[in-house]
């Protein structure tokens, strides 16, 4: 099952890198709830709707991952396409191989690089 909960969570994120915004969506449930303590959602088409509206991040590196049989954990850095440099903890719950449930940690670590 870890094999399949990382196939799923590697998938999601470089989807969600190379804006694919359709196969982002193929891996959440369709009653995702995502939360990162300012924005919360609990429809998988509303938070892909949402960040389709989003610039993209010019540039991200996985610095650590962490994968259970039903859970996931990444903590990766970026770079906006403005220079601010930032750090996000993503922690995922999965059922039935879909994303059902998405925390984030973000940190901005500086204004521009």
């Amino acid at each position: 099952m870890t094999d399949e909960v990382k196939t799923v969570v590697m998938k999601y994120f470089h989807a969600w890198q190379k804006q694919d915004y359709e196969e982002m969506r193929s891996c959440l449930a369709k009653q995702l709830e995502f939360d990162t303590g300012m924005h919360h959602f609990e429809d998988a088409d509303e938070f892909t709707d949402y960040w389709k509206r989003l610039p993209p991040f010019a540039k991200v590196n996985l610095l650590e991952s962490v994968f259970t049989a039903n859970q996931a954990a990444l903590l990766y850095e970026g770079v906006s396409e403005f220079g601010a440099k930032f750090r996000v903890a993503e922690f995922m719950s999965l059922e039935e191989g879909k994303i059902t449930k998405i925390q984030v940690i973000f940190s901005l670590l500086s204004q521009q690089q």
